[in-house]
């Protein structure tokens, strides 16, 4: 009953904020066009939140929607197809919506919504029942969806996992019948969740048990916990034997696949090709960055090398005779010598100091609070962070990354899961040294916190629904990165470790960026590109597999954050121009939280509609 009420509910609230609107001002006889136009918009966006409860639950859940949380995605060729035709259905009833008479705001709503169904019809389109194993794989992630969900009450959560697990054997069964000659690499990615989602099955039972009443109740809770384990391991031979197989296909888009996804999912209309020129040039830039930033640390080094070295020559000096040939490229006249990723491995086991903190999650809370009320009183923002909620991460994601921002669609508080030391003495000292210096840290705490995306999020409680449930992932991913770079100019990021830090990530960005284009439109192999960041910039081989991973499972994403990046820094130097004197950063930075994470191409115009909004204010106060 609650799954067919979700639409209705939807409606309601929608409408609701469109009546207080209209009842906020004066009657207008002007404003009945937008007014109908608004109406039209909620009917088809409760069509819309309508379909995805019903034929792609997953998604549905990850947006919020909790009546979704007891199903998974039916992955056939058939599903596939029921579910392009209602979205079709949802796409012909949006060309009812008249965007020219929607008010200005609305119109970048309506944007919103529509990218949302473009892209789901995209998916839908891709046949990836058939040929994509990462697409079963992420029905482990389905299953931490609800297990994470902080909205819902602990005996409607088992109840959820408890159907999500039940559906894994069905699953199993679907993709040993649909996968046929599957990319191999990625059948490598998805052993690889399939042998995570096995080791940490546990924990999901875990908590199931916990809810048993009687041992009647904990046997039968067992007993479903074993037969979904039994699935996962079904998923995890299939994707072992299909990962095996020479004559899969190539995981690789193509240029015009690629193009497409680009435009879609992450609203970025430039062609591979203008883009990859860009990206290059960045590149470039941002290892004489990091270079610089070295400088401190290791001029300091070959200074002592040089002084070993003539001590060991006058101590023998027949090795005068066998003099060595240097791989390190000269400095050209006012810029530092060129450095590789050995460079910052050396620097990083040598000058990173790790936290001396037990309580990480206690850490970075205090942190994010001190940086909060300093970047207010700096007038850079205009109001501090209430809560911060920072928790341990399920086993599940350890073996992948070292947290995971839940963002909120409800207007709730998100949430950072953070992957605290664990293992044995040596493994976590490893990890210490990996994940909890003080540099990362910081840069964490920027980029993820304050003013990062858990700062965004939180001020988005007043988002349109629109705005919250769809937004760009590129205006997003773009913030975080453009919050490091405030928090680097606030002096919040400000030691020679710290900045040292910053520039690597940002090295580590824009290559990244760029082999997402090089790797999906075919112009490098994976081999090309693993050459690339061994052989021609240092990286260690499991650091290099590690990146390529990411962009072989998340075609865009590393685009888009570079892409986000250089979008928030072009828009803030634009504003900053137009209001010459006036331009107050703090101001600036509430209406960006206003703004919400709107497509890239509506980020300066809608800023600048908050402007003139206030402009007007203040005309009609005198």
């Amino acid at each position: 009953m609650i799954k067919n009420k979700l639409p209705f509910v939807l409606a309601a609230c929608l409408c609701a904020g469109a009546f207080t609107a209209a009842l906020a001002q004066e009657f207008d006889f002007e404003d009945i066009d937008s007014l109908l136009e608004e109406n039209t918009l909620t009917d088809v966006s409760s069509r819309y939140a309508a379909v995805l409860q019903n034929y792609l639950p997953e998604r549905a859940a990850r947006l919020g929607y909790d009546s979704a949380d007891g199903q998974l995605n039916a992955r056939a060729a058939s599903s596939d197809g029921h579910t392009q035709r209602a979205l079709k259905n949802v796409q012909e009833r949006l060309k009812d919506v008249h965007a020219a008479n929607l008010s200005a705001a609305k119109q970048v709503d309506f944007e919103l919504l529509q990218n949302a169904v473009d892209n789901d019809l995209r998916h839908a389109a891709q046949n990836r029942a058939v040929n994509d194993p990462l697409y079963y794989a992420e029905a482990f992630d389905a299953l931490y969806d609800v297990y994470l969900n902080p909205s819902v009450s602990p005996a409607k959560k088992r109840a959820d996992l408890t159907a999500r697990m039940a559906a894994l054997m069905q699953e199993a069964e679907q993709a040993e019948k649909n996968l046929s000659n599957p990319s191999a690499f990625l059948a490598q990615l998805a052993m690889e969740k399939a042998y995570y989602a096995y080791l940490s099955f546990d924990e999901l039972g875990d908590f199931l048990a916990q809810g048993a009443q009687d041992d009647f109740a904990l046997a039968q809770t067992q007993l479903d916990t074993r037969n979904a384990k039994r699935a996962v391991k079904r998923m995890f031979d299939l994707f072992k034997r299909l990962s095996q197989e020479e004559n899969g296909q190539d995981f690789r888009l193509g240029e015009t696949a690629y193009a497409e996804l680009l435009a879609r999912e992450y609203q970025i209309p430039d062609s591979p090709a203008k883009l990859l020129k860009r990206l290059e040039a960045t590149t470039r830039a941002a290892r004489q960055d990091f270079s610089a930033a070295l400088e401190p640390f290791l001029e300091q080094t070959e200074a002592e090398d040089e002084v070993t070295l003539v001590e060991d020559l006058n101590a023998a000096p027949q090795a005068a005779a066998k003099p060595t040939a240097s791989k390190k490229k000269k400095a050209k006249k006012g810029k530092p010598a060129e450095r590789s990723a050995q460079d910052f491995y050396a620097v990083a086991k040598r000058a990173f100091n790790v936290q001396p903190e037990t309580d990480y999650a206690a850490a970075l809370q205090r942190q994010a609070g001190e940086w909060a009320a300093a970047l207010v009183q700096n007038n850079v923002l205009a109001a501090p962070l209430q809560t911060v909620a920072v928790r341990p991460m399920p086993q599940y994601y350890t073996y992948t990354r070292a947290f995971k921002l839940r963002p909120s669609y409800t207007g709730g508080t998100p949430e950072l899961l953070l992957r605290l030391p664990a293992g044995n003495t040596l493994t976590r000292q490893e990890q210490l040294k990996r994940d909890f210096h003080t540099p990362a840290l910081k840069l964490l705490t920027a980029k993820q916190l304050v003013p990062g995306g858990y700062y965004q999020n939180a001020a988005g409680k007043n988002w349109s629904v629109w705005r919250r449930v769809y937004p760009s992932v590129t205006t997003a991913n773009g913030w975080q990165e453009y919050a490091a770079q405030v928090a680097k100019e606030q002096h919040l990021i400000v030691t020679d470790e710290e900045l040292a830090y910053a520039a690597w990530d940002g090295y580590r960005r824009a290559l990244a960026a760029e082999l997402d284009v090089k790797l999906q439109t075919k112009r490098f192999s994976y081999t090309d590109a693993l050459n690339y960041l061994v052989q021609e910039n240092g990286f260690e081989q499991a650091d290099a597999e590690e990146m390529l991973k990411e962009l072989a499972q998340y075609p865009g994403l590393a685009l888009s954050r570079q892409y986000g990046l250089e979008m928030w820094q072009n828009v803030r130097e634009k504003i900053r121009k137009k209001t010459g004197k006036k331009f107050n950063l703090a101001d600036f930075h509430q209406k960006a939280l206003l703004t919400g994470n709107v497509p890239p191409a509506d980020v300066e115009k809608e800023i600048n509609r908050l402007y003139e909004k206030d402009k007007k204010k203040k005309k009609d106060l005198f």
